[in-house]
């Protein structure tokens, strides 16, 4: 049926009229004599004019139980607008009264705008304003004891709800004069067949659907409660949501025991599933369609540890949005009814901070000094006319100024409002005015402001929205504390010396800074290192993400939007000192901590360059080994075995003595001291620190020296214990030099067992002879085959715990395995793979097959190594190795510039590619290409041949930036049966036709 304008918006005015009615009063004006509620022809012509003019619909509402084990001020509920795409924005967050062992079901009238809450371990309904989030009033279900489901029916005006496991309905109405609950006639209702874990209603049809662990759903007619129809279902059905527009059922099962990790879309009308995993084999707790969009939401948590989200899908199943870190969600709901076209909201732009005012959060405002309103109208593509908008300003604020004023816009002192007619509309569907305000110095700190504006056209009605702010007195900033110092071993861990380094060395230095003598934030943080001249820039925290390195002025900036009042942040930033540095110079090193709200804060180090040759360390395991190891070659030893480490230092320099050296062996907690070289002469044993410590004089220009420690491992050390083992050596001149060893503690073990024999050799592969090294030749690209054979010689006893580990190199990517997943895995993080025997018979010989593939580009004469080791409960570590050597690469390298690439994320799943559907690439150009220099053609990625989507230029005249997308499908579909890291090469035109290339790798995880 065709309606002209005139008849549609007097249909969407009564529509709007009921509704309004019926949220306001309970009185029955809005229902039809003998009738239960809106009837139901006039909800499904709400719903079919909502459906075929959504661009009149505004932002709908979701609320969600954020914390099912509440909080002890109550159990918050949060309120999101869905936005056109799934995205949630946080509307507010309240706090209602907790109940049993936590909040789990959620329900929502959205004519009388009541939320009903239901609690695990009680029979309690709670009623709460869903405007104001106050307690309205509680009912106990009589013959409950744990409620679950729950779910309002606006056909009928009844709300239902159940307990797990159970055939019982418990339905209920709204007392109008009473103002309460109270049970419906003929409840309690039993559903024939049923057991109860989770419902929807259809209000279309009037149809209830009932889920439970069972492979059917049961579909109830709510007129009289018959069993209408058996859906045959695959997975548990522990959630249930229905989309009577669309015709899709939604329903999971993960949160028991025996559940699944699966969303699964059933098509009411062909009876088709689809179902995807929900990422990580989460538990969904909480299911709501919003039907303006179709699109799915479902909480997450808290039956698994990390579970704590509320996600969007799109009705195809796909992953649209997460808001993380939410709490342990449970129950969420979404209106049924048709909303208000126009959405209004307003909100204060950069706040001083935030103050939580009984259970609300609200920005503050500092007295005295000007912020910002921000008041802006959506309004889809519906067209409006006879805008105006007016701001009531209360008492504690002083106009400034606003958008358009004087044209659009006006201030009117006598009423201490500010009106906009008829003000520009943008180009989108949202049209955004800023007006802003200076607190009154007279204005007391604490007090909350309250300022509202109301919206009002020809086409819609008048609405309001509001914004508050708390007062907070001018505050005098402290600068941010900072620190700086040098730092000995790799970023990221070492200990505090004092600073001296050797030409052409790298230094790590440690930048701490904090916010703790200021209690509110502070914003847009910059701390600047000014490196000397004598350094060059290698890496830094964060790089490239909060922190840049700007060559011209040859700093370093790190730059944070904001950080909070007693937060402390660390950095690090390595540099390396040129070679030509004369030995015994001072470099100075200083860093600049300041903000927009505080002033600068400095902090140096002094630096100096040593002049003598740093002392060589070396420590060693010289007794008390089994003679078996590790596949990282750390000696196993038994619980309770005496161990002789051996510690040997020397002098290199040929005409440099140094003097007062001390060599410090820092004992681990698993050993005890038993004796050492010198001891009571020149060495000591510290009981308290647990350490032992040598002391000399001097040590004269190429001497050596040798120490021996001797300690005991506990007798209770549990097996694969590792027990590290660390000694430095300093002296007067130099700077500090490190040394250390792992061992691994082992059970005791039988003695006089024969070593098992190994043999490695290369099946396939070669491309020619092999060198005077017995090295094979092979391709660039080429398919490798490994024979590994391996035997027990004994002719009585039978090994044991048996493992074979073959670690790859990283020229290569595994293919696959003889025994795979049976008695053989791939170790992606290690690169490496593991065959594990229960136990190898006397005289047992066992050949196994390992093919790879050999990377590529990869560089001519390249030697690749590839070794093995097999390993027995019984006898010591023996190993094997094969070398082969490449001959040439199959793909030509690319000539031309060279950039720098960055991924997000690292990783591609392969056996779940939907989790990594696409990487994000972000491409950086340097050597002076700038921006327009790029051409537009998409850049390429390999292996795959995958061409860029989504692509985007940016940057600067000098450095230019690339932004686009590939697909992981390609990838995979190039590199069968890789596991493991994976060099990826982009490529890209440059518009005086050379060509460009960049690398980085990516991880194919299983």
């Amino acid at each position: 049926m065709w309606m002209g304008s005139a008849m549609k918006n007097q249909v969407h005015r009564s529509l709007c009229e009921a509704v309004e009615a019926g949220s306001t009063s309970e009185a029955k004006e809005a229902r039809h004599a003998g009738g239960s509620g809106w009837p139901r022809f006039v909800w499904v012509l709400a719903g079919l004019l909502w459906m075929v003019a959504p661009h009149v619909t505004a932002a709908r509402p979701l609320y969600i139980l954020a914390d099912s084990r509440g909080r002890p001020d109550g159990t918050p509920i949060r309120a999101y607008d869905i936005g056109q795409f799934g995205d949630l924005t946080l509307r507010a967050e309240y706090v209602v009264p907790s109940n049993g062992t936590g909040a789990l079901g959620l329900a929502l009238d959205s004519r009388a705008e009541r939320l009903f809450i239901t609690y695990e371990s009680s029979n309690d309904i709670r009623v709460v304003n869903a405007i104001t989030m106050t307690h309205i009033g509680a009912v106990k279900v009589e013959g409950a004891k744990s409620l679950g489901s729950i779910a309002y029916d606006h056909s009928t005006d009844l709300l239902y709800c159940m307990e797990r496991g159970k055939p019982t309905l418990y339905a209920y109405q709204w007392d109008t004069v009473r103002r309460e609950l109270a049970p419906a006639p003929g409840s309690p209702f039993q559903l024939a067949g049923a057991r109860m874990y989770s419902m929807a209603v259809d209000e279309v049809k009037g149809e209830l659907y009932v889920g439970g662990p069972e492979s059917s759903m049961r579909v109830y007619r709510t007129s009289d409660w018959r069993l209408m129809q058996t859906i045959p279902i695959r997975h548990p059905a522990l959630n249930t949501a229905v989309d009577p527009i669309r015709g899709y059922l939604y329903y999971t099962g993960s949160w028991v025991p025996g559940g699944d990790h699966w969303l699964v879309r059933y098509n009411l009308v062909n009876g088709v599933q689809n179902g995807i995993p929900i990422r990580d084999e989460s538990s969904v707790i909480g299911l709501a369609i919003d039907l303006d969009t179709g699109y799915v939401y479902l909480s997450r948590g808290p039956n698994k540890q990390g579970n704590n989200d509320l996600c969007a899908y799109s009705s195809n199943m796909n992953l649209m949005n997460i808001v993380d870190d939410i709490g342990n969600p449970t129950g969420l709901v979404i209106p049924t009814l048709p909303t208000s076209p126009v959405r209004l909201t307003k909100t204060i732009k950069s706040p001083a901070g935030y103050d939580t005012v009984g259970g609300e959060k609200l920005p503050q405002v500092n007295v005295g000094e000007e912020y910002v309103y921000s008041i802006c109208f959506e309004r889809g593509i519906l067209s409006l006319t006879g805008i105006s908008v007016v701001d009531r300003l209360p008492p504690e604020l002083v106009f400034v100024r606003a958008t358009d004023d004087g044209k659009s816009g006006q201030y009117d002192p006598r009423t201490h409002t500010y009106t906009w007619t008829n003000p520009s509309l943008s180009g989108g569907s949202i049209t955004c005015l800023e007006l802003v305000c200076r607190v009154d110095p007279s204005t007391r700190g604490g007090r909350v402001i309250t300022n509202s504006v109301t919206l009002d056209t020809r086409e819609t009605p008048r609405i309001a929205a509001k914004a508050e702010a708390i007062t907070v007195s001018p505050h005098v900033f402290q600068p941010l504390r900072v620190s700086k110092t040098v730092m000995t071993g790799a970023a990221g861990g070492g200990v505090s010396i004092t600073a001296s380094v050797y030409a052409g060395d790298e230094v790590t230095y440690r930048i701490v800074f904090d916010n703790k003598d200021n209690g509110v934030p502070v914003q847009n943080v910059r701390v600047t290192d000014r490196l000397p001249p004598q350094m060059s820039f290698v890496r830094a925290t964060d790089d490239r993400f909060f922190g840049r390195y700007d060559p011209t002025s040859h700093t370093y900036v790190w730059s944070y939007p904001q950080i909070k009042q007693g937060e402390s942040n660390t950095v690090e930033l390595v540099l390396r000192l040129d070679r030509n540095v004369a030995g015994g110079a001072t470099l100075t090193n200083t860093v600049l901590a300041e903000s927009d709200d505080t002033p600068p804060a400095q902090a140096r180090v002094d630096l100096k360059v040593a002049e003598y040759i740093p002392l060589r360390l070396q420590k060693t395991l010289v007794g008390g080994a089994t003679g078996r190891s590790d596949e990282r070659g750390r000696p196993y030893v038994e619980a309770g075995a005496t161990l002789t480490y051996g510690i040997v230092f020397s002098n290199p320099s040929v005409n440099k003595t140094v003097t007062d050296l001390s060599i410090i062996d820092t004992l681990p907690r698993e050993v005890s001291f038993v004796s050492a070289d010198g001891d009571r002469q020149y060495g000591f044993y510290d009981p308290n620190a647990h350490t032992y410590t040598w002391r000399y004089g001097a040590l004269e220009a190429g001497r050596e020296q040798r120490l021996n420690l001797v300690v005991q491992l506990n007798d209770n050390t549990q097996p694969e214990t590792v027990v590290g083992n660390a000694v430095a050596l300093t002296t007067k001149q130099t700077a500090a030099t490190l040394a250390g060893l792992q061992v691994i503690a082992a059970a005791r073990v039988p003695s006089g067992y024969a070593p098992l024999q190994l043999q490695k050799t290369l099946l396939s592969g070669a491309v020619g002879q092999p060198d005077d090294r017995g090295r094979f030749p092979v391709n660039a690209g080429g398919t490798l085959t490994y024979t590994i054979a391996f035997s027990n010689p004994a002719t009585n006893r039978t090994m044991t715990d048996v493992s074979l580990v073959d670690t790859l190199p990283q020229e290569v990517s595994f293919l696959s395995a003889d025994g795979d997943r049976e008695f053989g895995t791939y170790d992606a993080n290690w690169h490496t793979y593991t065959w594990r025997y229960a136990s190898l018979a006397p005289g047992a010989e066992r050949r196994l097959n390992l093919v790879v593939r050999v990377r590529e580009p990869m560089d001519p004469n390249t030697v690749i190594g590839n070794s093995v080791a097999l390993m027995a409960a019984q006898t010591a570590t023996v190993r094997a190795r094969t070398d082969v050597v490449v001959r040439g690469s199959s793909v030509p390298p690319v000539t031309g510039p060279k950039g720098a690439m960055y991924i997000k994320p690292d990783y591609i799943s392969r056996t779940n590619p939907a989790v990594t559907p696409e990487l994000m690439v972000l491409v950086y150009l340097q050597d002076g290409i700038g921006k327009d220099a790029i051409s537009t053609t998409s850049l390429v990625l390999n292996p795959g041949d995958v061409k860029a989507t989504g692509q985007q230029i940016f940057g600067t005249e000098t450095e230019g930036k690339i932004l686009c997308y590939f697909k992981t499908a390609p990838i995979l579909a190039a590199t069968p049966g890789h596991y493991g890291e994976l060099r990826l090469t982009a490529t890209g035109k440059l518009r005086d036709g050379r060509s460009f290339s960049c690398e980085t790798k990516v991880w194919i995880l299983k």
